[in-house]
């Protein structure tokens, strides 16, 4: 009989893979239960990437999962008989701390979810709002987080937090360019109620968030044309972009994002409307106009 090797270097560890400990960013203080972010390599700040902090929303994070209340002990030490309430980054320490956040998906049962209202709703991307609460409709934070599993009664439904993994394979955010030649921003297209671009055929499925525009040459005065976008010949509720002053090159973004008529499958019809109002100045004042869109899984 062979006996077995002692050796375990490439065993596999029995560890719940649920949960992982990750070094938080410097100074940053991460709160009981409260949602988490990796800092992604093209998060703005450089010193964070690749630590764990609050999640805000911002470009460059990844949606982790909440903080259990669970450090790392130092090396030698035992874990704390007591969950901690917060966990504060500190880089320049010798074992810099580390906060245990669940990373593999989470399920949630008869928790409040706002904007809930019918059966319908099941299937929708969920989101949270700046106090960590899910929600149906996309605030600051326009990152889908989970999606809803079944409704009970009016914001109150199973919902079901996605895994990193999840996030990364799926949906997604992203900016779709509009228009190959910069639209005109002077008087005589902006000034004028109607369509600025018409039958732009949407390439995935997903949900418009809002539209934006970047100037190739600045707009130097007036403006206050409101550009707003049509899915079908149907006008999305908000989500709309204000033509102003802006320097060329300069990329100005809807002022709230878009809440109803915004989901749309592929092959759907996208114009872009001015509603007529005051028209940009400048020699030749034109921009490039876009759309936020969150592609859904599939499309």
């Amino acid at each position: 009989m062979t006996a077995r090797s002692t050796n375990t270097k490439n065993r596999a560890h029995h560890a719940d893979l649920s949960k992982t400990f990750v070094e938080v960013e410097n100074t940053e203080t991460i709160w009981g239960s409260a949602f988490t972010a990796l800092k992604m390599p093209n998060n703005a700040t450089t010193a964070n990437r690749g630590r764990l902090g609050a999640y805000t929303g911002a470009v460059g994070e990844l949606a982790m999962g909440e903080y259990t209340g669970q450090q790392e002990p130092a090396i030698g030490a035992a874990f704390a008989s007591a969950p901690l309430e917060e966990a504060i980054g500190n880089t320049g320490a010798t074992e810099p701390p580390k906060a245990s956040v669940y990373v593999g998906g989470r399920f949630y049962s008869k928790a409040t979810v706002t904007d809930v209202t019918a059966i319908t709703d099941q299937g929708k991307p969920v989101f949270l709002t700046d106090d960590d609460l899910p929600t149906l409709t996309a605030g600051t934070r326009i990152e889908p987080v989970g999606w809803l599993i079944k409704r009970h009664a009016d914001n109150t439904a199973d919902w079901y937090f996605f895994g990193p993994n999840a996030r990364m394979a799926g949906m997604s955010v992203e900016r779709l360019p509009l228009t190959a030649a910069p639209i005109s921003l002077l008087t005589g297209v902006m000034d004028v109620a109607g369509n600025v671009l018409t039958g732009y055929p949407m390439p995935c499925s997903g949900i418009i968030v809002g539209l934006g525009y970047q100037p190739t040459v600045a707009s130097t005065g007036a403006g206050g044309a409101i550009v707003n976008a049509e899915l079908d010949g149907t006008n999305v509720t908000a989500g709309s972009v204000t033509v102003g002053v802006t320097a060329a090159n300069a990329v100005v973004l809807y002022t709230a994002a878009a809440t109803a008529g915004h989901y749309f499958s592929r092959g759907a019809l996208l114009d872009l409307e001015s509603d007529g109002g005051v028209a940009a100045t400048g020699a030749g004042a034109a921009a490039h106009f876009f759309v936020d869109v969150i592609k859904l899984p599939g499309s």
